[in-house]
Formats: structure tokens, sequence, C-alpha cells
């Protein structure tokens, strides 16, 4: 079934069972490639797009702290429009506990809009 929303507000994606966060510790404070994975759609009957951000301690690592678009719709009322997605970014992770979170929101709530990612994948490197 995968994640659904229709929020316009940010909501956190669950990106370890059903965990909204992944921590993890560094030995010392040091550069980390972060990436997310996912099938994208979003069904509605007006234009419409979905933005995400990746969100390294409380703050979204850039380019996405912005509106970074991963999907849009074709203006059908179906997901039938899934695209494969995969959006990287390279942060500072702080030495010991790091917090990681995938957030994601419709750009505005109209017409039945609604975003759906499934077989989603998060991967950070060291």
């Amino acid at each position: 079934t995968g994640f659904l929303t229709a929020s316009a507000a940010f909501v956190d994606v669950p990106i370890k069972g059903t965990a909204t966060s992944i921590n993890f510790n560094m030995p010392k404070k040091g550069k980390v490639v972060i990436t997310f994975s996912a099938e994208c759609s979003v069904a509605g009957n007006v234009i419409n797009w979905a933005n995400m951000q990746i969100v390294l301690n409380g703050v979204a690592v850039a380019p996405t702290q912005h509106d970074t678009t991963i999907c849009a719709d074709n203006t059908t009322a179906i997901h039938d429009g899934f695209v494969q997605i995969s959006k990287s970014v390279a942060a500072t992770a702080k030495a010991g506990a790091n917090v990681l979170k995938i957030r994601v929101r419709m750009a505005f709530v109209a017409g039945g809009s609604e975003l759906r990612l499934e077989d989603t994948s998060t991967v950070v490197h060291e």
C-alpha cells in the first residue's frame, strides 16, 4: 500500500519500518552522503506536485530546504503515473548521535490530491 499523504504541511515519512527517523553515530564531525529513493505518484483532479526535504539534526539539507519537487500528477484521480525518484545530498554530520528524517508535502491541497510513496530506501554513506 505504501505511504500516503494529502498534507500541505511537511510530514515525516516512515523510513525504517514504522520509524520516521534513522539514528546514526559519527566518531567525529564529518561529511556524509544521504540518498533517498522511492517510487512516487501524485493523484488528483488538478495540477499538483509533491515536495521533499532531507532533514539532518532538525535542519533541512541544501538544496532540499526549499521546494524540491519529486513528482507531479497528470490530473487523473488515480495513482497511474509512478516514477522512480532518487535524491542525494552531501551534509555535515556532527560527532556523536545524529538524527535523519525525510519529510514530504503536497504543494497545495486541492482536487483530492494525494501523494503515494512505495519501495522507499534511505542510505547514509560516511
